[in-house]
């Protein structure tokens, strides 16, 4: 297998039977800068990963796009997800204690159930996202400086 095959698509954006499979893969302390729209990260562990954006970059995308990836029961523990493409995803249980959201985009993303002690979302794009059952909303940070947050559902 090449890595063509196990991250690769026949297009820009990939069709959901060819988008990348990591589901419980360990990627922890990742540094991650890519297209991976409609990924299976179920159950993966990427705590410590580094999937938003940093200065300096050449020939990277300008963003982490995981728009409808799947994290249902991911640890993401400490993961920086900086001005990442979160559009529609699913984090449903997953762990996020930790995680910095500063500027991502997580509209209409599915965060129900999840763990959020301590996350961070200022100036998160929260326009339609989910929390419901999500545990440690009283220590989120920059909740208040979040875009949308009137749209999100609690």
């Amino acid at each position: 297998m090449t890595i063509y095959d196990a991250i690769g698509s026949s297009s820009f954006e990939a069709p959901a039977a060819e988008a990348p499979n990591f589901s419980g893969a360990n990627l922890s302390g990742a540094r991650i800068f890519a297209r991976l729209s409609r990924s299976n990260l179920r159950g993966a562990n990427l705590s410590g990963a580094q999937l938003g954006t940093e200065r300096n970059q050449v020939k990277m995308p300008k963003q982490t796009d995981l728009s409808g990836a799947i994290l249902t029961d991911a640890d993401l523990a400490l993961a920086n997800f900086t001005g990442a493409n979160l559009i529609f995803s699913n984090m449903a249980g997953a762990n996020l204690e930790g995680a910095i959201f500063a500027g991502a985009d997580l509209s209409r993303a599915d965060l129900g159930r999840a763990k959020l002690a301590g996350a961070d979302f200022t100036d998160a794009n929260l326009y339609g996202a989910g929390f419901s059952d999500a545990k440690g909303l009283d220590s989120v940070r920059g909740l208040d400086r979040a875009r949308n947050r009137d749209k999100a559902v609690f």
